[in-house]
């Protein structure tokens, strides 16, 4: 009564248009009606209006049934509802505000359980996977993981400390093609460690642009590498240069000398002889003393000329050697057979050392492999370098076999060929005497040679190395060890 405003005898024998707002009438008279037509029990809601303005009621209708089960009239109870009502609408508003900001979101948002299942995803979420909406929510998170550990990994995490920031991790589209995202999960509640809400971030992009950005770093570096590398055999060619064009003005100054000096050393020792003669004739007018000291001063002048004549012969071995080292690089590069070339430079070599010293004996072995191939070379260049090893090798072994007490020693050189991929591999191998290991970091420096004075000049190894790296591009290294045996590596490129 006190809602409508009237007594409760004003209301008890009035008819429901008579007491109730116009605009409830109808609707509460249809609610009526179905309770009584069904027998049951009904809910809803209704709207009055008083000074304080609109007020929501939750009303319940029941049937009130007489002892044959007819239903005599109807029953209720209503509660006002109003601030209920309008907390529920708000709600209602603010999801629907929630709903529209994570649809229009251009980040991926998802609600999942513990289990892996998902309660909700936006469309940016679903379009990242290439799904629609309600498909996506038929799958586990498990299955969109590319690495398994990974899964277990953020499954771990989210038990232990109840939460993600910022994690990586690759995940898989529908179709299985891999995408990067960046992961953030928080707890719905303060102590629930069951739901968890999620930003996605797709970085897909991002990491291939790191990637790509990492890819050009390595190419820069390499790049950069390549350059120094060029950079410092510029920098050895223009020194080589400038010490080719100095060494061999120095050689050309030096021989025109070095030619009289020998020229007159043996036309001196002719004209001895012929001195020598004219005294013969002459002799029987000295005394004793005289002819003694005659004789002497023969013998110690043919000795000096002999002396002058020898050294000036090796100096002019070493000018030679020095114009040779000095010469620029001119020959051309050719592709060329390679087992062809180090036979036939194995062959020029020993026949070389059997034309200076008839007695020479040595084992010659062959180990040409088909994979070596060919390669771009300056022919003459390469035979030059092995015929030069080649020598060293026979001085070696012969060295040795004139010391060596064992009469079974069997001097031995063998030349090996093979090849991989943009590569060949060179070796000349000898049992002679080996090398010092003190003496191996000098032995490609020009001038310095482990042979004695007058059997080497110092400058055929030195040659050799220039040859291989400088002009080639290649590697040449020793191993020795001291009484055993000595191996030079040659490493070409095939292509210049």
């Amino acid at each position: 009564a006190k809602l409508y405003n009237v007594t409760k005898e004003q209301a008890v024998g009035k008819e429901v248009h008579e007491i109730l707002p116009k605009n409830n009438v109808d609707h509460r008279l249809q609610v009526d009606k179905e309770v009584i037509r069904e027998g049951r029990i009904a809910e809803h809601d209704f709207i009055t209006q008083d000074d304080s303005g609109e007020r929501v009621f939750a009303a319940i209708k029941f049937p009130v049934f007489d002892a044959s089960g007819k239903v005599t009239s109807v029953g209720g109870f209503a509660v006002e509802v109003t601030d209920h009502r309008r907390a529920e609408e708000s709600l209602r508003q603010s999801e629907k505000k929630l709903n529209a900001i994570l649809e229009s979101s251009p980040i991926g948002a998802t609600i999942v359980n513990a289990d892996g299942t998902f309660e909700f995803v936006n469309s940016r979420m679903a379009r990242m996977v290439g799904l629609s909406k309600e498909e996506f929510l038929a799958l586990n998170a498990r299955d969109l993981y590319v690495n398994p550990a990974e899964r277990d990994q953020v499954s771990k995490r989210l038990k232990k400390e109840g939460r993600l920031h910022d994690v990586e991790i690759q995940m898989k589209k529908a179709d299985g093609t891999p995408f990067w995202i960046l992961l953030s999960f928080e707890p719905m509640g303060s102590q629930d460690r069951q739901h968890f809400f999620g930003w996605v971030y797709d970085i897909s992009e991002r990491k291939e642009a790191e990637e790509a950005l990492r890819t050009a770093k390595e190419q820069a570096e390499i790049a950069f590498a390549d350059l120094k590398q060029t950079q410092g055999q510029l920098v050895q060619s223009q020194k080589m240069a400038s010490l080719g064009q100095l060494t061999a003005g120095i050689a050309h100054e030096i021989k025109n000398p070095l030619n009289f000096v020998n020229n007159f050393a043996e036309t001196s020792v002719e004209l001895v002889e012929e001195l020598k003669e004219e005294i013969d004739a002459v002799r029987g007018q000295l005394n004793d003393d005289a002819r003694e000291n005659v004789d002497d001063l023969f013998e110690t002048i043919t000795g000096d000329l002999g002396k002058i004549n020898e050294h000036g012969r090796r100096a002019d071995s070493i000018v030679k050697s020095m114009l040779l080292h000095a010469r620029g690089d001119s020959s051309e590069r050719i592709e060329t057979p390679i087992n062809p070339l180090v036979s036939e430079a194995l062959k020029l070599a020993y026949h070389g050392e059997r034309a200076r010293d008839k007695s020479f004996q040595v084992t010659l072995e062959e180990q040409f492999e088909e994979t070596a191939g060919a390669a771009q070379v300056m022919p003459q260049e390469i035979t030059r370098v092995l015929v030069n090893l080649l020598g060293n090798s026979f001085y070696a072994v012969n060295k040795r076999a004139q010391a060596e007490e064992n009469k079974n020693y069997q001097p031995t050189v063998t030349l090996s060929t093979s090849g991989s991929g943009d590569s060949i591999e060179i070796r000349v191998r000898d049992n002679g005497t080996g090398i010092p290991k003190n003496v191996q970091e000098k032995l490609f420096e020009p001038f310095f040679t482990t042979k004695p004075p007058g059997e080497g000049t110092g400058l055929g190894l030195s040659m050799s190395f220039d040859i291989i790296v400088q002009q080639h591009g290649g590697l040449m290294s020793v191993d020795s060890k001291t009484g055993e045996y000595t191996e030079f590596i040659i490493v070409l490129p095939r292509h210049s």
